[in-house]
């Protein structure tokens, strides 16, 4: 059985498609999109800076599921009002 997403969660997940993508999160957002990465419903993508000795960062995409989702609790959150 797959653990229900909290409501910060399932905000973090509307950002990103709202966005197409994230970049530089937060502390805490970076430790839920790990999670979030884990259960499959984000991705990361490598992005190296062309800056010299700049460490790299990593951008985050939804993968389907993220995007379903997401999807779901907003027309969730419709059919409440």
């Amino acid at each position: 059985m797959e653990p229900e997403l909290g409501e910060l969660d399932i905000r973090l997940l509307q950002t990103l498609a709202a966005h197409g993508e994230l970049g530089f999160p937060s502390i805490g957002d970076q430790r839920r999109l790990d999670r979030l990465e884990l259960e499959g419903y984000v991705e990361s993508v490598r992005n190296d800076s062309p800056r010299l000795n700049a460490p790299p960062s990593w951008i985050y995409r939804l993968t389907h599921k993220g995007t379903v989702a997401a999807e779901r609790d907003v027309l969730q959150a419709r059919s409440h009002e």
